[in-house]
């Protein structure tokens, strides 16, 4: 579990690990840079991506499911998109 220590070090970020998941709340700032470690870190498998929307809260909450097969880690990576100046069609 050293690549869960190095990416709580290195971005300053706390993990929870619900049912076998490590699940991280992360900025959208931090996103490709996250993401970009975890794919160098043997993260090597995308299993699920969704995108949420909550029109009532103006966000997009979107969700990756990522899969390590050298370390048998499960990550689940969620961030919150603003979304501004949407219009009904």
């Amino acid at each position: 579990e050293n690549v869960i220590n190095d990416l709580k070090d290195k971005f300053n970020i706390n993990t929870d690990n619900i049912s076998g998941y490590h699940i991280i709340n992360i900025d959208p700032s931090q996103l490709i840079k996250v993401m970009q470690f975890l794919k160098d870190n043997t993260f090597n498998y995308l299993r699920f991506f969704n995108a949420i929307d909550f029109p009532d809260k103006g966000i997009v909450e979107l969700v990756y499911f990522l899969y390590s097969s050298k370390f048998n880690i499960d990550f689940i990576i969620k961030t919150n998109l603003k979304i501004n100046n949407i219009e009904e069609t």
